[in-house]
């Protein structure tokens, strides 16, 4: 108001072109959004003040949107400068760059800028972004497999949310909690919160939010068996997804192909393809694994086992490719969680057509995604097993038991036909007899090494040290007590050791034929201990514990 009259009058322009560009913003229309936003820098000049702070901000929020990560890291550089003395602008650019930190899957520093953006957005009661930083927190916490955080979270935002009067912000805690439910499996819940996200959207008018909310809300009718209404829901996302970023087009397009995965899986082929070139153009290349997912998923319906399989490694490709940290574990996890329900007719396929190595070659990479924190390793050669040791890796299907046996310069496979969920219960009701000291133990302990031994202890002639690969739920067989026809248990027979994967297990010790080192650590960790709130209470049996493996390495040194 001091300013001269010109100079109010320039500002005046300048703030209707910075509204009119936040407009554009909304609707994700870039290249108006970008022309608004040059009218209003040109009209500021450089003369330093908040407008010209929120419109460096803002050019960073459309180069975000139009892919430029680099340009937009500088736009927030400067924006972070000229708003010093800003704390919500400030907040405001901390929670962009956390989204950008989380997409390129670098969740640590995602978090860590959240934490600031919600310093600063505290210290100004910006309650509207407060309640989009925490959104943004419980999509991050729920993604890395820390439910109880993520919920408190989420829990924060929607208090938050009778305050929010921004529709878009408001948006972005209905998105949070709708992904959070679809997470830990409550469909119902997340339902009720996309039909949040999805009114909030039809109110605001935007059309690109009506169109990923409506993707949403027809994924979860899909998930609950309600087709007809998914069905509806699509062709009205269909009808107005010109206006919607190439993003959120992806979404639709993943849903035509989800819809065509039963009647049409070719047809599905072909709207998973366009979802990726979507993705692609979009800068959001670290999403395409879950469309190759998809799309493996239409090419074995349509009987396309090979191109399943090359789609599967070519999502397997781009975890590589990326160079994932630890930090990013739960992504690489649920890509393999995912795959695996798929991988029973390509394993079936390849071994048809006498191709072994191949088919533990794809077992063995969905493993080491589970397990590997970093890039995997090559393969393991004929001739990284020693000559006195074996490897048998398990791979559980629905109707068979496909076990492959690595030995020096060979691999061999067989299937036994058994039906999966039958052989998990048997599992199971072991490892309850073994708990409660049953005497029902034994026979059944003799009934497993019949289903998972006897059908290859003839190609372990001549081994001394075995390492077992076990498969889901293979992993709470107690491979030690297994009794054979003769009355040997499996650990009379072998030296035994497991491991997460071949690759993993060409690797260590027992593999390459290397002995045990004979010093040894106990530890003895006595103490009680506060987790998540909770007073635990001493270990009473770990010193004894310690004491009695002590006993068995005279050289040990114990903590």
């Amino acid at each position: 108001l001091t300013a001269p009259r010109a100079r109010r009058s320039r500002l005046a322009a300048a703030f209707t072109a910075y509204l009119s560009a936040v407009s554009w913003q909304r609707q994700i229309q870039v290249v108006e959004a970008r022309r608004e936003l040059a009218r209003a820098r040109a009209l500021v000049g450089a003369t330093p003040g908040v407008l010209k702070t929120l419109v460096t901000y803002q050019h960073a929020v459309a180069a975000y949107q139009a892919g430029e990560m680099a340009a937009a890291a500088r736009a927030l550089d400067a924006a972070a400068r000229a708003g010093r003395e800003h704390p919500r602008v400030l907040g405001q650019v901390a929670a962009l760059r956390a989204l950008m930190a989380s997409q390129s899957g670098e969740y640590a520093r995602a978090l860590a800028w959240l934490e600031e953006a919600h310093d600063r957005l505290r210290s100004v009661h910006a309650v509207e972004d407060l309640a989009n930083v925490a959104a943004s927190r419980a999509e991050l916490y729920r993604y890395l497999g820390d439910e109880a955080r993520a919920w408190r979270e989420q829990l924060g935002a929607l208090a938050a949310l009778p305050r929010v009067r921004t529709s878009t912000r408001r948006q972005a805690v209905y998105f949070a909690g709708g992904a959070a439910a679809e997470h830990l499996g409550t469909l119902r819940a997340a339902a009720l919160f996309n039909r949040g996200f999805l009114a909030e959207a039809r109110s605001s008018g935007v059309a690109s939010s009506v169109v990923e909310a409506l993707t949403h809300v027809a994924s979860n009718e899909l998930a609950l068996g309600r087709w007809e209404h998914a069905r509806h829901l699509y062709d009205e996302a269909r009808e107005q997804e010109q206006m919607a970023s190439p993003l959120v087009k992806s979404k639709v397009r993943v849903l035509a192909g989800r819809l065509a995965l039963e009647r049409a899986p070719r047809e599905g082929v072909a709207r998973f393809s366009e979802a990726m070139a979507l993705l692609e153009a979009s800068g959001r290349g670290i999403l395409i694994p879950a469309a190759l997912q998809w799309r493996a998923a239409a090419h074995v319906r349509a009987g396309q086992l090979s191109a399943a399989q090359e789609d599967l490694r070519a999502g397997v490709d781009i975890f590589l490719r990326n160079r994932l940290r630890l930090q990013d574990g739960m992504q690489r996890v649920r890509y393999a969680d995912q795959a695996w329900p798929l991988l029973e007719s390509i394993v079936q396929d390849d071994i048809d057509r006498s191709r072994a190595a191949v088919a533990l070659a794809t077992v063995d990479d969905m493993r080491e995604l589970r397990t590997s924190p970093g890039a995997l390793g090559s393969r393991p050669g004929a001739d990284d097993v020693a000559p006195d040791t074996a490897i048998v890796s398990y791979f559980l299907g629905r109707q068979r038991l496909h076990v492959w046996v690595q030995r020096r310069g060979v691999l061999t496979v067989d299937s036994v036909a058994v039906v999966g969920p039958d052989l998990v219960r048997q599992v199971r009701r072991l490892r309850r007899a073994v708990s409660d000291g049953l005497p029902e133990a034994e026979p059944l302990a003799a009934d497993l090494h019949r289903v998972l031994v006897s059908p290859v202890r003839a190609r372990l002639a001549g081994v001394r040290s075995l390492v077992i690969v076990p498969d889901g739920d293979l992993w709470l067989v107690p491979f030690p007590m297994l009794r054979g026809p003769d009355g040997t248990r499996l650990i009379e027979a072998f030296a035994l050791s497991l491991s997460p994967s071949v690759r993993w297990a060409t690797t260590t010790a027992p593999a390459r034929g290397s002995r045990l080192s004979p010093r040894v650590v106990v530890v003895t960790a006595a103490m009680a201990a506060d987790v998540d709130g909770r007073r635990l209470p001493a270990l009473a049996a770990t010193g004894r514990e310690a004491a009695t493996v002590q006993a068995l390495y005279p050289r040990a040194t114990r903590l």
